[in-house]
């Protein structure tokens, strides 16, 4: 998606969203936020070079997923498990308790096999491409 094909209502429901997870509420909060999405958005929109608007949207990212992820913990712990209803939004709060992982050095060491053992068991490679803002 190009930065022309973002509209003015894309934006609004961005701000909107954005004021929701970082649980601003009041004017003066409102007026805040405002004011920080306008300057991304515009400083966004005045970057022409993709690997410039890579590093701001990025940027924006890590801030937005730090807020969400302390809002989450706020509301688990708050209200535990369960379905809870917002002024205009719902969540779904669930608990689960997942397997730790194989330590595979230890394994390997408990039943005598080696790293030429494992090659036979490798699937094919595959190729991963990354790309990475940096300042």
């Amino acid at each position: 998606m190009s930065k022309k094909d973002v509209d003015v209502d894309s934006n609004k429901r961005l701000l909107s969203v954005h004021c929701s997870f970082a649980g601003l509420s009041g004017e003066a909060n409102m007026t805040t936020a405002i004011q920080a999405t306008i300057q991304a958005i515009a400083a966004v929109e005045s970057i022409t070079n993709d690997i410039d608007t890579l590093a701001v949207l990025d940027a924006q990212v890590k801030s937005l997923t730090k807020t969400c992820k302390g809002l989450k913990d706020s509301l688990a712990n708050q209200y535990g498990e369960g379905k809870f209803r917002g002024e205009k939004y719902g969540v779904r709060i669930t608990i689960e308790q997942r397997k730790g992982s194989v330590d595979m050095d230890k394994l390997c060491a408990a039943f005598g096999i080696t790293e030429a053992d494992l090659e036979k068991f490798r699937g094919d490679a595959v190729a991963v491409i990354k790309v990475a803002a940096t300042a």
